[in-house]
């Protein structure tokens, strides 16, 4: 099971606190919120210390450790790509609640969106197990194929 939240993660991160990131401090999402004018941290969804006011300037729906194939979010015990899929349409909900039907669209649609997605299928799962190594020559598809899916909806 993969955890970030104790130390050392966190300590250059403003309040020296840990984040539940593979990370000390900021990552490259918040370099790209600052540079546009938004806040310099972009807060997690499941995080309670922030609320649809902050989500409304930027959110991060991101679980480290995750991959696009189930297998690996199994492995490492962490939130699967289809369920911060589901926590997008959740925070849509609550977005249209907070600032309307016409700012909600306006915001989602002219939302930057950073995806990085994959690596972990091939380092902690394809290549570590070898159940995943014998798949092959399937394996470099597999990832693009999982992200069809539930981007889809």
């Amino acid at each position: 099971m993969s955890h970030r939240n104790f130390p050392p993660y966190g300590r250059d991160f403003p309040g020296g606190r840990p984040t539940s990131r593979f990370s000390n401090g900021r990552l490259v999402c918040d370099f790209i919120s600052e540079g546009l004018g938004l806040p310099p941290i972009v807060p997690t969804y499941l995080d309670p210390g922030y609320d649809i006011e902050d989500f409304a300037k930027g959110i991060s729906f991101a679980s480290a450790d995750t991959g696009l194939d189930k297998v690996t979010s199994d492995i490492s015990q962490v939130i699967p790509l289809w369920k911060e899929v589901e926590f997008f349409k959740e925070y849509q909900e609550k977005l249209r609640s907070y600032a309307g039907e016409a700012m909600a669209a306006h915001i989602v649609n002219e939302a930057v969106y950073v995806v990085n997605i994959g690596t972990n299928d091939f380092q902690v799962n394809y290549f570590s197990y070898v159940t995943g190594r014998w798949r092959g020559q399937s394996t470099s598809s597999a990832p693009a194929a999982a992200l069809r899916s539930p981007t889809r909806r």
